[in-house]
């Protein structure tokens, strides 16, 4: 009787002690709310009074690796880390500011750009099918394969066209390029350390695919776009004969359903229909939480980027990367829920288009991330980009966010004028410089082949950066815990630790902090608005550095390194949080050799422009050759 009266009380005792206890020591620490509320004015009216500074100080947390990270991100889950710890590194990075900041716009969930009104989809003035467009788009550039007329001394990276021009003149077949890729991945992974751009892949699979389409070939039988192309898909991906475990060592609940079904994820029923041969699954960053492209577990292990097997190839779609930047595959599918095309783009050296939000279907794909995540290709060159995004674009009826979008058109793109006369690019300034010095005179190169090319370069200011890329946490970090945290109970040791830091900072979250995150980018859309009827583009770096080393130690369990986390993503969040697309792709590189990348922004649905653009920019840049490279077509 006494033992249980003993516990009642202690348990009484605890739930209102502990709590009195975090208030007290929050308060002596600084860590809790101020308790002075800010009320902000009408994004309309910071916007007419030209927008407020942009706030350049850098964050502040702990790096870590080794074992010491693995106790740190252990303690950060108990009640004493959530509370204090983490409160505290919130508070003094910023996060937390919104809560004591009171915005008077309705908060937006999904970033649905104003209403622009659009034709009937499929009717066309010019009467083109998407077909004729694909055919137009497939013969108007000549092939720049090594025995084209096209050769030249400098680095050329193969195309898409190179690949339909070697099996149309009969010098390799679809069999003979899966045969040289199982080889070559075979051999990727052999290295030390790996490669691991693939994580599952099906030789069985492989060859039946490429047999199929060189049956085609053969018998000019109904030969499909990209006919026996070879491609890989990111982990996120539902593909039939393959797991949906995002970058997981076991099958998380929230992909159970889906992968029961084993059914084609739409973006990837739409590259086998065009006659691509899935060559496999790439691998990632462990539930698309990071930039750095780390993935730990037993299953994936940290893929590695081919101009420096000692770095990081950026995240989240960190094997796509890999894959198409070593000359593995042309093409590769990726995720982008805070840069997770373009930041693994731009660390490989390739070029990464994230589109308007709802342009790429999603249906079938693990509700993750599900208001700020975009489907789309990682490839070698804005060619590519361009015929990926005209075969992966448009409605699909399983999924609502596609079905406000008008038709897919290139038609910017395909003038193939290298005038831009009239064209305005919006640059800010301080946010641009906001980066390493050779990534910032890298992007400013670039800026001048615009001007030269015709287009006129206007400042422009951005309010509220910061505000917007704490917003785009609260968004991402809250659904990533939503998705995951059914798994805790029974696999919580089997997570990377740096999945458990990051999922850990999701619970000191409230829904009063989504919801003012949905008024945050109620203001953002609104900014963005107002600067596209200003200028036609914004230009960015695409990451404020190049790929960082892996430290020692961070091969077992990782590493915690906000610095450099932010610092990679600092460019890339906006476009998420409002749905505009952005493209990237490399224009220099530094004196490691490691690849440094320019970022475009347009306004909602014109990707075809930012594609034009692109390849003006595109057509000055020279490539260098990365140090792990597998020339597939010359083997």
């Amino acid at each position: 009787m006494i033992f249980y009266i003993s516990f009642v009380v202690g348990a009484i005792s605890a739930a209102f002690v502990f709590p009195l206890l975090c208030s007290v020591v929050k308060a002596l620490l600084g860590i809790g709310p101020s308790g002075k509320i800010q009320v902000a004015p009408p994004i309309q009216e910071v916007i007419d009074a030209g927008g407020g500074e942009y706030r350049s100080e850098e964050h502040f947390a702990p790096k870590l690796t080794g074992k010491l990270f693995l106790w740190f991100s252990n303690f950060m889950w108990t009640p004493f880390g959530k509370e204090w710890v983490l409160s505290k590194l919130m508070r003094d990075n910023h996060l937390f500011d919104a809560r004591e900041r009171y915005l008077p716009e309705a908060a937006t969930f999904y970033p649905t750009p104003p209403f622009i009104p659009f034709p009937e989809q499929g009717v066309r003035e010019d009467g083109k099918s998407e077909k004729d467009e694909i055919d137009t788009l497939i013969g108007c550039v000549p092939s720049r394969s090594k025995d084209s007329s096209a050769e030249t001394d400098e680095f050329v990276f193969p195309s898409i066209l190179d690949y339909l021009h070697a099996y149309r003149c009969g010098r390799v077949t679809p069999v003979i390029v899966a045969e040289r890729i199982i080889e070559s991945i075979r051999a990727s992974d052999s290295l030390s350390p790996p490669l691991r751009a693939f994580v599952q892949w099906n030789e069985t699979e492989i060859r039946k695919q490429a047999e199929e389409s060189t049956r085609r070939y053969r018998d000019k039988d109904n030969i499909r776009p990209l006919e026996g192309i070879p491609v890989g898909v990111k982990e996120e991906y539902l593909a039939s004969n393959y797991r949906l475990l995002n970058g997981l060592s076991f099958l998380p609940v929230c992909a159970q359903n889906l992968d029961r079904k084993r059914q084609d994820s739409e973006p990837v029923a739409r590259l086998k229909n065009a006659g691509a041969v899935l060559i496999g699954i790439t691998n990632m960053h462990e539930i698309g939480i990071g930039s750095s492209g780390s993935n730990v577990n037993k299953l994936h292990q940290t893929a590695r980027n081919p101009y420096d097997m000692s770095r990081y190839p950026g995240g989240s779609s960190s094997g796509s990367g890999a894959a198409v930047a070593s000359g593995l595959i042309p093409l590769a599918l990726g995720t982008d829920g805070g840069g997770s095309i373009r930041i693994p783009s731009s660390l490989c050296g390739i070029v990464g288009l994230k589109p308007t939000f709802g342009r790429i279907s999603c249906a079938r794909m693990c509700p993750v991330g599900m208001t700020v995540v975009n489907a789309g290709p990682m490839c070698n060159s804005i060619q590519d980009a361009a015929l990926a995004y005209l075969l992966l674009s448009g409605r699909d009826p399983e999924d609502v966010n596609t079905v406000q979008q008008g038709p897919v058109s290139l038609d910017q793109y395909l003038d193939h004028s290298p005038d831009l006369t009239g064209l305005k690019v919006g640059v800010y300034d301080t946010w641009f410089n906001h980066s390493d010095q050779e990534v910032r005179s890298g992007c400013r190169t670039a800026l001048t082949w615009l001007q030269e090319a015709g287009a006129e370069i206007v400042e422009i200011k951005i309010p509220e950066i910061s505000q917007s890329q704490n917003a785009h946490l609260v968004a991402l970090l809250s659904e990533l815990l939503a998705a995951y945290r059914y798994d805790f109970p029974e696999h919580f040791k089997a997570f990377n630790r740096e999945s458990i830091l990051g999922l850990s900072l999701g619970t000191t979250l409230s829904a009063a902090d989504y919801v003012v995150a949905g008024r945050q980018r109620t203001r953002a859309i609104k900014v963005y608005d107002h600067l596209f009827k200003r200028v036609d583009i914004i230009a960015t770096p695409t990451t404020a550095r190049t790929a960082p080393v892996i430290p020692q130690g961070a091969d077992l369990y990782g590493e915690s390194n906000l610095q450099n986390t932010l610092k990679i993503a600092r460019y890339t969040i906006q476009s998420n949080l409002t749905g505009v697309p952005a493209i990237c792709l490399p224009v220099s590189y530094d004196a490691n050799n490691m690849p440094i990348s320019l970022q475009l922004m347009s306004s909602w649905w014109k990707e075809d422009l930012l594609l034009h653009v692109a390849s003006v920019v595109e057509n000055r840049a020279r490539k260098m050759k990365p140090k792990l490279y597998y020339d597939i077509l010359n083997m």
